[in-house]
Protein backbone atom coordinates (compact mmCIF):
# COMPACT_ATOMS: atom_id res chain seq x y z
CA UNK A 1 0.00 0.00 0.00
CA UNK A 2 2.87 2.06 0.26
CA UNK A 3 4.32 1.38 -2.99
CA UNK A 4 7.38 0.38 -1.81
CA UNK A 5 8.01 -2.44 -1.82
CA UNK A 6 11.14 -2.04 -4.29
CA UNK A 7 13.16 -1.55 -0.84
CA UNK A 8 12.44 -5.56 0.87
CA UNK A 9 15.16 -7.07 0.17
CA UNK A 10 14.58 -10.25 2.79
CA UNK A 11 11.26 -11.44 4.64
CA UNK A 12 10.73 -14.04 6.98
CA UNK A 13 9.43 -17.47 6.39
CA UNK A 14 6.17 -16.87 7.56
CA UNK A 15 6.30 -13.80 4.89
CA UNK A 16 7.23 -15.74 1.81
CA UNK A 17 4.80 -19.06 2.53
CA UNK A 18 2.95 -18.70 -0.75
CA UNK A 19 -0.07 -19.86 1.41
CA UNK A 20 0.09 -16.24 3.03
CA UNK A 21 -0.62 -13.09 0.78
CA UNK A 22 2.56 -11.26 1.22
CA UNK A 23 3.70 -13.46 -2.38
CA UNK A 24 0.93 -11.43 -4.01
CA UNK A 25 2.73 -7.78 -3.07
CA UNK A 26 6.76 -8.80 -2.95
CA UNK A 27 8.56 -8.46 -5.86
CA UNK A 28 10.42 -11.67 -6.72
CA UNK A 29 13.89 -12.39 -5.24
CA UNK A 30 12.82 -11.42 -1.75
CA UNK A 31 15.35 -13.51 0.34
CA UNK A 32 13.75 -15.80 3.11
CA UNK A 33 15.61 -14.48 7.03
CA UNK A 34 14.39 -17.11 9.13
CA UNK A 35 10.94 -17.15 11.68
CA UNK A 36 9.99 -14.09 13.14
CA UNK A 37 11.06 -15.75 16.29
CA UNK A 38 14.35 -16.73 15.50
CA UNK A 39 15.64 -14.80 12.80
CA UNK A 40 18.78 -16.05 10.52
CA UNK A 41 21.42 -13.78 11.56
CA UNK A 42 23.52 -14.88 8.99
CA UNK A 43 21.24 -13.87 6.34
CA UNK A 44 19.98 -10.67 7.66
CA UNK A 45 23.96 -9.45 7.39
CA UNK A 46 24.41 -11.16 3.80
CA UNK A 47 22.20 -8.70 2.25
CA UNK A 48 23.44 -5.70 3.97
CA UNK A 49 20.15 -3.97 4.73
CA UNK A 50 19.98 -0.63 6.32
CA UNK A 51 16.91 -1.15 8.26
CA UNK A 52 15.28 -4.25 9.66
CA UNK A 53 11.88 -4.26 10.55
CA UNK A 54 10.57 -6.33 13.35
CA UNK A 55 7.10 -7.05 15.78
CA UNK A 56 8.00 -6.10 19.36
CA UNK A 57 5.63 -9.19 20.19
CA UNK A 58 3.41 -12.13 18.84
CA UNK A 59 0.22 -11.92 21.30
CA UNK A 60 1.88 -11.74 24.94
CA UNK A 61 5.23 -12.81 24.11
CA UNK A 62 8.32 -11.03 23.10
CA UNK A 63 10.25 -11.97 20.16
CA UNK A 64 12.99 -11.63 18.96
CA UNK A 65 15.29 -10.42 21.71
CA UNK A 66 18.44 -8.79 21.49
CA UNK A 67 17.99 -8.39 17.24
CA UNK A 68 19.73 -4.55 18.00
CA UNK A 69 22.61 -5.93 20.25
CA UNK A 70 23.16 -8.10 17.31
CA UNK A 71 22.76 -6.07 14.32
CA UNK A 72 23.90 -3.05 15.70
CA UNK A 73 27.63 -3.43 14.74
CA UNK A 74 26.99 -3.52 11.39
CA UNK A 75 25.65 -0.30 11.61
CA UNK A 76 22.31 -2.08 10.67
CA UNK A 77 18.89 0.12 12.39
CA UNK A 78 16.15 -2.50 13.68
CA UNK A 79 12.58 -0.79 13.97
CA UNK A 80 9.95 -2.17 16.17
CA UNK A 81 6.09 -2.33 15.07
CA UNK A 82 3.75 -3.91 17.25
CA UNK A 83 1.09 -4.94 15.27
CA UNK A 84 0.48 -8.78 16.62
CA UNK A 85 -1.54 -7.57 19.50
CA UNK A 86 -3.83 -5.31 18.53
CA UNK A 87 -4.31 -4.40 14.28
CA UNK A 88 -5.54 -0.87 15.46
CA UNK A 89 -2.30 -0.27 15.92
CA UNK A 90 -1.51 -1.14 11.90
CA UNK A 91 -2.52 2.48 11.13
CA UNK A 92 0.31 3.93 13.29
CA UNK A 93 2.74 1.43 11.99
CA UNK A 94 1.96 2.45 8.34
CA UNK A 95 2.52 6.41 9.57
CA UNK A 96 5.91 5.27 10.94
CA UNK A 97 6.80 3.40 8.04
CA UNK A 98 5.30 6.10 5.46
CA UNK A 99 7.71 8.75 7.18
CA UNK A 100 10.77 6.24 6.48
CA UNK A 101 10.44 5.26 2.97
CA UNK A 102 9.09 8.99 2.37
CA UNK A 103 5.37 7.54 1.62
CA UNK A 104 3.21 9.74 3.38
CA UNK A 105 0.77 10.33 1.11
CA UNK A 106 0.04 6.26 0.57
CA UNK A 107 0.26 6.27 4.33
CA UNK A 108 -2.33 8.94 4.99
CA UNK A 109 -4.71 7.32 2.27
CA UNK A 110 -4.61 3.68 4.41
CA UNK A 111 -5.19 5.52 7.84
CA UNK A 112 -8.07 7.43 6.43
CA UNK A 113 -9.64 4.41 4.71
CA UNK A 114 -9.37 2.59 8.43
CA UNK A 115 -11.07 5.02 10.17
CA UNK A 116 -13.77 5.59 7.68
CA UNK A 117 -14.51 1.81 7.94
CA UNK A 118 -14.45 2.03 12.02
CA UNK A 119 -16.74 4.81 11.88
CA UNK A 120 -19.52 3.04 9.88
CA UNK A 121 -19.23 0.00 12.47
CA UNK A 122 -19.19 2.61 15.65
CA UNK A 123 -22.10 4.34 14.20
CA UNK A 124 -23.74 0.66 13.45
CA UNK A 125 -23.20 -0.69 16.83
CA UNK A 126 -24.32 2.50 18.85
CA UNK A 127 -26.57 1.47 21.60
CA UNK A 128 -25.93 -2.05 21.66
CA UNK A 129 -25.97 -2.65 25.10
CA UNK A 130 -22.56 -5.48 26.42
CA UNK A 131 -25.95 -7.91 27.21
CA UNK A 132 -27.24 -7.29 23.90
CA UNK A 133 -24.34 -8.92 22.01
CA UNK A 134 -24.08 -12.09 20.74
CA UNK A 135 -21.14 -14.22 21.81
CA UNK A 136 -18.23 -15.24 19.59
CA UNK A 137 -15.22 -18.13 19.63
CA UNK A 138 -12.77 -17.27 16.97
CA UNK A 139 -9.76 -19.53 16.44
CA UNK A 140 -6.97 -20.38 13.71
CA UNK A 141 -7.94 -22.49 10.94
CA UNK A 142 -6.62 -26.25 11.25
CA UNK A 143 -5.19 -27.96 8.53
CA UNK A 144 -6.34 -31.82 10.29
CA UNK A 145 -10.05 -32.38 10.84
CA UNK A 146 -11.08 -31.78 14.32
CA UNK A 147 -11.88 -34.55 16.95
CA UNK A 148 -13.52 -33.91 20.46
CA UNK A 149 -9.37 -34.81 21.59
CA UNK A 150 -8.41 -32.12 19.10
CA UNK A 151 -7.23 -28.82 20.80
CA UNK A 152 -8.28 -25.85 19.20
CA UNK A 153 -5.89 -22.91 18.38
CA UNK A 154 -8.58 -20.16 19.80
CA UNK A 155 -7.67 -16.33 19.89
CA UNK A 156 -7.75 -14.94 23.61
CA UNK A 157 -7.39 -10.72 24.59
CA UNK A 158 -4.03 -10.14 23.51
CA UNK A 159 -4.79 -12.11 19.88
CA UNK A 160 -5.98 -9.71 16.76
CA UNK A 161 -8.59 -11.98 15.28
CA UNK A 162 -9.97 -11.39 19.03
CA UNK A 163 -9.94 -7.87 18.79
CA UNK A 164 -11.29 -8.02 15.33
CA UNK A 165 -14.35 -9.47 16.98
CA UNK A 166 -14.96 -7.40 19.64
CA UNK A 167 -14.89 -4.39 16.80
CA UNK A 168 -17.51 -6.22 15.02
CA UNK A 169 -19.67 -5.95 18.52
CA UNK A 170 -19.37 -9.01 19.69
CA UNK A 171 -18.80 -10.71 22.99
CA UNK A 172 -15.71 -13.39 23.24
CA UNK A 173 -16.19 -16.69 24.86
CA UNK A 174 -12.51 -16.79 25.69
CA UNK A 175 -12.31 -13.63 27.36
CA UNK A 176 -11.13 -14.85 30.50
CA UNK A 177 -7.84 -16.43 28.96
CA UNK A 178 -6.01 -13.32 30.21
CA UNK A 179 -2.47 -14.57 30.48
CA UNK A 180 -2.49 -16.35 26.84
CA UNK A 181 -3.64 -14.51 23.48
CA UNK A 182 -3.83 -18.22 22.30
CA UNK A 183 -5.97 -20.02 24.76
CA UNK A 184 -5.82 -24.12 23.89
CA UNK A 185 -9.56 -25.33 23.77
CA UNK A 186 -11.84 -28.42 22.40
CA UNK A 187 -14.37 -28.84 20.07
CA UNK A 188 -16.86 -29.92 23.05
CA UNK A 189 -15.27 -26.92 25.40
CA UNK A 190 -16.21 -24.71 22.54
CA UNK A 191 -19.92 -26.16 21.86
CA UNK A 192 -20.63 -26.41 25.73
CA UNK A 193 -20.93 -22.18 25.74
CA UNK A 194 -22.55 -22.64 22.66
CA UNK A 195 -21.38 -19.22 20.43
CA UNK A 196 -24.03 -17.55 18.53
CA UNK A 197 -20.80 -16.59 16.32
CA UNK A 198 -17.96 -18.77 15.21
CA UNK A 199 -14.97 -17.38 13.16
CA UNK A 200 -12.46 -19.66 11.51
CA UNK A 201 -9.59 -16.96 10.59
CA UNK A 202 -6.35 -17.32 8.79
CA UNK A 203 -7.39 -19.11 6.14
CA UNK A 204 -5.28 -18.95 2.52
CA UNK A 205 -5.53 -16.29 0.69
CA UNK A 206 -6.41 -16.23 -3.08
CA UNK A 207 -8.81 -19.73 -3.36
CA UNK A 208 -11.50 -20.33 -5.37
CA UNK A 209 -15.12 -20.41 -3.85
CA UNK A 210 -15.38 -23.98 -4.50
CA UNK A 211 -12.22 -24.53 -1.96
CA UNK A 212 -13.90 -21.89 0.33
CA UNK A 213 -16.61 -24.44 0.56
CA UNK A 214 -14.06 -27.92 1.04
CA UNK A 215 -12.89 -25.58 3.84
CA UNK A 216 -16.40 -23.76 5.50
CA UNK A 217 -17.44 -28.13 5.20
CA UNK A 218 -14.05 -29.17 6.84
CA UNK A 219 -13.88 -27.00 9.64
CA UNK A 220 -18.13 -27.17 10.46
CA UNK A 221 -18.72 -30.37 11.76
CA UNK A 222 -16.83 -29.64 14.99
CA UNK A 223 -19.56 -27.19 15.76
CA UNK A 224 -22.51 -28.81 14.49
CA UNK A 225 -25.12 -28.14 17.44
CA UNK A 226 -24.43 -24.90 18.11
CA UNK A 227 -26.46 -21.68 18.05
CA UNK A 228 -23.93 -20.36 15.09
CA UNK A 229 -23.75 -23.26 12.93
CA UNK A 230 -27.80 -23.03 13.18
CA UNK A 231 -28.09 -19.79 12.77
CA UNK A 232 -26.02 -19.58 10.13
CA UNK A 233 -22.73 -17.46 11.37
CA UNK A 234 -20.27 -19.83 10.91
CA UNK A 235 -17.64 -17.76 9.05
CA UNK A 236 -14.08 -18.26 7.55
CA UNK A 237 -12.04 -15.30 6.68
CA UNK A 238 -8.04 -15.14 5.27
CA UNK A 239 -4.88 -13.91 6.57
CA UNK A 240 -4.74 -10.83 4.98
CA UNK A 241 -8.36 -9.31 6.90
CA UNK A 242 -8.84 -10.90 9.51
CA UNK A 243 -5.15 -9.74 11.49
CA UNK A 244 -3.88 -8.22 8.56
CA UNK A 245 -4.12 -4.63 7.49
CA UNK A 246 -7.52 -5.59 5.82
CA UNK A 247 -8.77 -5.88 9.59
CA UNK A 248 -11.47 -3.38 8.76
CA UNK A 249 -13.33 -5.13 6.40
CA UNK A 250 -13.30 -8.63 8.41
CA UNK A 251 -15.03 -6.81 11.10
CA UNK A 252 -17.42 -5.27 9.02
CA UNK A 253 -18.02 -8.73 7.32
CA UNK A 254 -18.81 -10.61 10.59
CA UNK A 255 -20.85 -7.50 11.80
CA UNK A 256 -23.04 -8.10 9.12
CA UNK A 257 -23.63 -11.30 9.40
CA UNK A 258 -23.75 -11.43 13.17
CA UNK A 259 -26.58 -7.85 13.03
CA UNK A 260 -27.79 -8.11 9.45
CA UNK A 261 -30.45 -5.68 10.55
CA UNK A 262 -28.03 -2.91 11.39
CA UNK A 263 -25.87 -3.47 8.82
CA UNK A 264 -28.68 -4.31 5.90
CA UNK A 265 -27.58 -1.69 3.33
CA UNK A 266 -23.73 -1.83 4.01
CA UNK A 267 -22.03 -3.60 1.31
CA UNK A 268 -18.65 -5.07 2.47
CA UNK A 269 -17.44 -5.67 -0.67
CA UNK A 270 -17.36 -2.11 -1.51
CA UNK A 271 -14.74 -1.22 1.05
CA UNK A 272 -12.71 -4.88 0.07
CA UNK A 273 -12.30 -3.50 -2.72
CA UNK A 274 -10.88 -0.17 -1.24
CA UNK A 275 -8.65 -1.84 0.55
CA UNK A 276 -7.58 -4.06 -2.26
CA UNK A 277 -7.13 -1.23 -4.88
CA UNK A 278 -4.80 0.36 -1.78
CA UNK A 279 -2.56 -2.63 -1.87
CA UNK A 280 -2.93 -2.81 -5.42
CA UNK A 281 -4.44 -6.08 -6.12
CA UNK A 282 -7.72 -6.14 -8.51
CA UNK A 283 -11.14 -6.40 -6.97
CA UNK A 284 -11.49 -9.94 -7.54
CA UNK A 285 -11.55 -13.54 -5.82
CA UNK A 286 -13.32 -14.54 -2.98
CA UNK A 287 -12.12 -13.34 -0.12
CA UNK A 288 -14.42 -15.04 3.00
CA UNK A 289 -17.18 -16.94 3.12
CA UNK A 290 -20.56 -17.44 5.70
CA UNK A 291 -22.48 -21.17 4.44
CA UNK A 292 -24.84 -20.95 1.43
CA UNK A 293 -27.37 -18.84 2.82
CA UNK A 294 -24.79 -15.30 3.11
CA UNK A 295 -23.44 -13.56 0.64
CA UNK A 296 -19.75 -14.17 0.21
CA UNK A 297 -17.19 -11.63 0.44
CA UNK A 298 -16.05 -10.67 -2.74
CA UNK A 299 -17.16 -11.87 -6.33
CA UNK A 300 -17.10 -15.39 -7.73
Amino acid sequence: MLNASDYIVGASTHVLDPSDYWHLVLKPGVKDVGEVSNPNITAILELKPDLVIAPLRIGTKEVAKGLEEKLAPYGIAVVRIDDYTDPRHGPYNVLMLGLIFDRQEEALKYVEWVNKVLGILNERLKGLRDEDKLTVFAMHHLHVKATDNTTLPGYGPGAQGYTVTVLAGLRPVTHHFVSTAYPRVTPKWVRDRNPDVIAIMGIESNLSLSVWIEEYEFHLESFNGTTAVAKGRFILLPHILDSGPGFPVAALYIAKIAYPDRFKDVDPNQYLCEFLQLVKLPCKGVWGYAGPNNPILGWK
